[in-house]
């Protein structure tokens, strides 16, 4: 991780400021990030349904909601490297996923997994590698500022969630002719395993759609906190000062040796050998 490459003014913001910019950036680098979630979301749910098509039709939905946490990992991945110009591509984070997946995997999904701050908190365990004691104590430190944004985040998120069933339901039905919307709200109304089966799938979409920004969100807090912490701020522009003084430096160093290099010309042309070999071809 170089300071220097950061993709965005790295300045102390308000906790709300840096959730709007974990926005700005999912937005930027929405489709990666998407597909990163969407993808192994979608081939395990629906695995699962087809291994096991006696389960009850509510339980693959259940797990994709169960396993969120692990699934989050991969726009975190992105984000985490494009933000400092690394172009991480499609293939490299497939390849990647298994590994993010299984960190800490067990406590992520047991009594972890109703933390309010867990795109908050994710970063420490992916990006620092940090576990057991360590972890707590950076948890501990992180968390002095930010946490509320981070759990009214979840919240705000977790309801764009159902507004986005309901308006992917709303135009499931009217795209259905006038004529035959009244058979079928009377199909729904009398076979209840196909409406869950819709239900599912469009909040298989809704989560997929949801979850970069609610991984870029906490990704950019974790980010903005740790500015914050670590003065990087200050860093960069210390650096930006010495670069700029080396620049000066290495200006002025040529500056004085062309000078040096003139002055020697000059000495040379009014040395004694010049002045007698002009006075001689004077004589002759």
């Amino acid at each position: 991780m170089r300071i220097d490459d950061i993709a965005i003014t790295p300045r102390k913001r308000e906790p709300w400021q840096a959730v709007n910019l974990g926005v700005a950036m999912a937005r930027k680098w929405y489709w990666p990030l998407f597909f990163s979630w969407a993808i192994p979301a979608w081939f395990f749910t629906l695995l699962l349904a087809v291994i096991f098509p006696g389960l009850a039709a509510w339980l693959p939905i259940l797990i994709l909601w169960w396993l969120k946490p692990l699934l989050d990992r991969g726009p975190l991945y992105i984000a985490s490297r494009r933000l400092f110009g690394e172009q991480t591509g499609f293939w490299e984070t497939l390849r990647a996923l298994p590994k993010l997946y299984w960190r800490d995997a067990f406590w992520a999904l047991t009594y972890r997994r109703l933390s309010v701050s867990r795109s908050y908190d994710m970063p420490v365990t992916l990006l620092e590698n940090l576990s057991g004691q360590k972890r707590r104590k950076r948890l501990d430190v992180l968390q002095r500022e930010g946490s509320g944004a981070a759990f009214y985040t979840l919240i705000l998120l977790l309801h764009v969630e159902g507004f986005l069933i309901l308006a992917f339901a709303g135009l499931v039905f009217f795209l259905v002719p006038i004529q035959y919307q009244e058979d079928f709200i009377q199909v729904f109304q009398h076979d209840l395993s196909l409406t869950t089966l819709i239900y599912n799938v469009l909040y298989a979409i809704s989560v997929a759609v949801i979850g970069p920004f609610y991984s870029v969100c906490g990704f950019s807090q974790y980010i903005n906190r740790r500015i914050d912490l670590e003065g990087w701020d200050i860093e960069l522009h210390f650096r930006r000062l010495a670069s700029r003084s080396q620049d000066n430096r290495k200006h002025l160093s040529a500056s004085i040796s062309a000078a040096f290099l003139v002055g020697l010309f000059g000495l040379l042309a009014l040395s004694p050998y010049s002045v007698s070999a002009e006075s001689s071809g004077s004589d002759s």
